[in-house]
């Protein structure tokens, strides 16, 4: 990728980054609220350790028109923080311009309530866009569906198939146009009240030009936020899968994106818990993920395998009830030797970032973890061993709580052939009021 121009997306609220400034709205609740007022941010991580990256940001209006740019140099092997965003009042998307790889998240956050999520930026727009949660009034969580045309030269036209979770019959269609580089929003609330309450299922979404998708959840007081997936894998691996852990408890979400019907078998931490039949883009969850209960603790990692030929997609919601805390992050089809997370923090007004690294591969492997701050200076170079098949925690990823603050990207390298994935897990320590948690997946190289 050197040496030319790279693309991010993020699809979002706010904002290939979607990204969003200020946008005054409902979260997709039923809960009684007013309207927050959502805001957001974004990193930028130079993925390059020899070379600055010169960047520019286009930031386009939810019909495509463009309404700002900012050029910005990024250091070699370092990372940049754009929050507040330059254009007030701003609800759109981001396109992210490299001379270097990048990689790149979006924060979002409302105030009055506190909430707070992540999702990454979409690097490989397709024409199709699988959603495995869908929510309409499910014991109070609605989401929202934001739909972002990628290509500028013309409009999308969309369309969308829904699915009850247990299901394989298509109980809703709708079709939308989205402007050239727009974006749609669909909030399953106050535009599918059709669905009717208490609505579990999933989305394909379909498309004739590509298009990036991120999925909010919320009932008005916690948020959760995921990207779509632009296609399927055999094999979703999840690096965390716990469950009574000071009250933190993930529920598990998977769809088969296939034409046709797959058994799909769930393992953690190497057992066998549980194989079920799904139909083509049938979906099927789980809360709590065993072994785990509500009163027995468990903290692990996952594995969804397909059956032979079989295309599946999944993602994780991490919950922690008495907390009023919330994030989601999405499964991955596969790892590399060097992961990379372009936002870790410590002491950072009382925000902690924690580390989970899955090691896909039969043998134990010696990876080394590198963090670099905002400045350039390295802050952490060390080595760390992930089990075969298993998954560690770094936490806190960088120091010591109390200790220095940091803020700053995090690269993870293994041997050659290994296979590696991770995700940041942002919380505050001490507890901060709000859902003040957020989740990302670490971008595989």
């Amino acid at each position: 990728m050197k040496g030319r121009l790279v693309k991010v997306g993020i699809v979002g609220v706010i904002g290939l980054l979607l990204l969003g400034g200020s946008y005054y709205g409902r979260v997709g609740s039923a809960a009684p609220l007013g309207a927050p007022t959502w805001s957001s941010g974004f990193q930028i991580q130079n993925l390059d350790g020899a070379n600055p990256a010169n960047v520019t940001v286009i930031y386009r209006d939810g019909n495509g028109a463009q309404v700002h740019s900012q050029s910005l140099t990024v250091p070699a092997g370092g990372s940049t923080t754009i929050f507040p965003l330059p254009v007030s009042g701003f609800d759109g998307t981001v396109e992210i311009q490299s001379d270097r790889p990048v990689a790149a998240i979006a924060n979002l956050l409302t105030s009055n309530p506190t909430m707070l999520d992540s999702y990454i930026g979409v690097t490989s727009p397709g024409t199709q866009a699988f959603l495995p949660l869908i929510m309409r009034e499910n014991g109070g969580y609605s989401t929202a569906i934001y739909i972002q045309n990628t290509d500028t030269a013309g409009p999308a036209n969309v369309s969308l198939e829904y699915r009850r979770t247990g299901s394989a019959s298509v109980v809703k269609s709708r079709t939308v146009s989205i402007p050239a580089g727009g974006r749609a929003t669909i909030r399953q609330l106050e535009d599918d009240s059709d669905l009717g309450s208490g609505w579990v299922g999933s989305v394909r979404v379909s498309s004739d030009r590509p298009v990036a998708a991120v999925v909010t959840q919320s009932n008005g007081s916690i948020l959760f936020s995921y990207n779509g997936f632009s296609q399927g894998s055999q094999r979703m691996y999840l690096p965390l899968i716990m469950c009574a852990n000071s009250g933190w408890c993930t529920g598990l979400q998977v769809m088969n994106v296939g034409s046709g019907p797959t058994a799909v078998t769930l393992k953690v931490d190497g057992v066998v818990r549980d194989t079920v039949n799904l139909g083509p883009y049938e979906s099927k969850t789980w809360y709590p993920v065993l072994p785990g209960t509500m009163t027995q603790k468990h903290i692990g990692s996952g594995v969804l395998e397909a059956s032979a030929g079989g295309q599946i997609v999944a993602i994780v919601n991490e919950l922690n009830v008495g907390l009023g805390q919330g994030m989601s992050y999405v499964g991955f089809g596969g790892g590399t030797s060097a992961v990379s997370l372009p936002l870790v923090m410590t002491n950072n007004s009382n925000y902690q970032v924690g580390v989970q690294i899955q090691n896909l591969g039969p043998s134990d492997v010696t990876v080394q973890v590198r963090a670099v701050s905002n400045d350039g200076s390295v802050a952490r170079n060390d080595t760390v061993t992930v089990p075969a098949n298993k998954s560690t925690t770094l936490y806190p990823a960088v120091g010591t709580i109390p200790g220095p603050r940091f803020v700053g990207s995090m690269t993870i390298t293994g041997p050659s052939g290994s296979q590696l994935v991770a995700i940041a897990n942002q919380i505050t320590q001490p507890q901060q009021p709000g859902d003040t948690s957020a989740v990302y997946n670490a971008f595989n190289q």
